[in-house]
């Protein structure tokens, strides 16, 4: 019986010799590393050259270097962070959680594992508080200049008031340097006004 179990890499009757699979010479399991001018199949999972792996998301013949290419791909993990060890890889729902299951050494059967995957990267952001001197005028209002500021002004900054300061507070004059708070409203907080400013963008 054939020990090998089918994957993307190998469906039903290919087998790690077979040179018709798409990727001949490779194990069972094995993730290929990227190559320039291949002609790859959505679904088709690679190890890049950054170290990660990464997933085929259209059809089409590879540039002549990774960073041409990225439109084409999805990461999914990364290596380093996982010994597959020819098993099976499924990322859960919370994309974070990679699981190997179902895997063997020589044909020796070894235990499934969870892997952390460092998939993403926070948005950069920026937070802090105004206290309830610092608002002046009729409406009040007070000036967030961050420490370090931002590339650009594309960030969201939103303000959160604690009871008794009931008020409705808006953002305006937003600058890569910070924004203004407007309390609309002629009376100063009693409390903290909290802060925090979100980087736009995926990361």
């Amino acid at each position: 019986m054939n020990w090998w179990k089918n994957t993307r890499l190998f469906p039903p009757g290919i087998d790690s010799a077979n040179q018709n699979g798409q990727h001949p010479g490779q194990r069972p399991g094995d993730i290929p590393t990227w190559e320039q001018r291949f002609e790859y199949d959505e679904g088709t999972e690679v190890v890049a050259p950054d170290g990660l792996y990464y997933r085929c998301i259209a059809d089409h013949i590879a540039s002549e270097d990774f960073a041409s290419d990225i439109a084409n791909w999805v990461v999914f993990g990364g290596v380093g962070a996982a010994d597959t060890n020819n098993q099976e890889i499924v990322l859960d729902g919370d994309n974070v959680t990679l699981r190997l299951r179902k895997g063997t050494i020589g044909g020796v059967p070894i235990p499934d594992s969870t892997v952390v995957l460092p998939f993403s990267t926070p948005a950069p952001t920026k937070s802090g508080f105004i206290v309830p001197g610092g608002f002046t005028g009729s409406p009040a209002k007070a000036a967030v200049v961050f420490a370090t500021p931002f590339a650009d002004a594309l960030y969201t900054p939103s303000v959160t008031m604690l009871s008794p300061d009931n008020y409705s507070p808006t953002v305006e004059s937003i600058t890569p340097n910070g924004f203004v708070i407007n309390l609309n409203s002629k009376s100063s907080p009693t409390m903290n006004v909290d802060w925090t400013a979100i980087k736009h963008g995926q990361y």
